[in-house]
């Protein structure tokens, strides 16, 4: 009974680019039952801490049925009338997250939201179709940033290609004789 391992998470685990391919590894049950932050299956981890809140370490865990994780989250259970990745939108949204930041206390490096800030936001809810809706249209949204991200890389790779061949050709003498030949 006491050697079971249980899911855990560390900030490193955490997925702060979408949120959603966070890790976990597991660790036996005896080392971390008590001094770390237990959540249940879909509960979203909300950093708290700097600079882990300004670089996004939010994410949901649906990948798990619960576990414990580091003590610098805050685990958020939706409701029954919430869908859990509306809530994580909700938490990674740029106005949300700068609303925490603000709310910060503590030494600067060491600074951490209080509790207090996350109680008071206030988060609307329309029914779980319109949720649902939202989450279709944030999520196809997301595949065109990624997509337009690869687009953008292969041209920038594709120009870094055309720098160094015009340079090659400069050092070689051949970009004047092209020069020469326009003019």
């Amino acid at each position: 009974y006491w050697k079971w391992k249980v899911p855990f998470v560390s900030m490193s685990d955490i997925d702060q680019f979408t949120g959603i391919n966070s890790k976990f590894e597991l660790k036996p049950y005896e080392e971390i039952k008590t001094g770390y932050t237990k959540f249940e299956k879909n509960s979203v981890l909300v950093a708290k801490i700097t600079p882990c809140t300004e670089n996004n370490k939010t994410a949901i865990m649906s990948n798990i049925n619960g576990g414990f994780a580091t003590t610098e989250v805050y685990p958020i259970q939706a409701l029954e009338s919430l869908n859990p990745e509306y809530l994580l939108f909700y938490f990674r949204s740029p106005e949300i997250r700068e609303q925490l930041i603000l709310n910060m206390i503590g030494a600067t490096g060491r600074q951490r939201v209080p509790s207090e800030s996350i109680k008071k936001l206030s988060l609307p809810i329309p029914d779980l179709t319109k949720q649902k809706n939202v989450i279709e249209y944030i999520k196809s949204l997301q595949i065109k940033i990624e997509k337009t991200k690869i687009d953008l890389n292969k041209k920038l790779e594709s120009l870094k290609s055309l720098k160094s061949s015009i340079l090659n050709s400069a050092f070689k003498g051949e970009l004047w004789e092209v020069f020469r030949k326009k003019n």
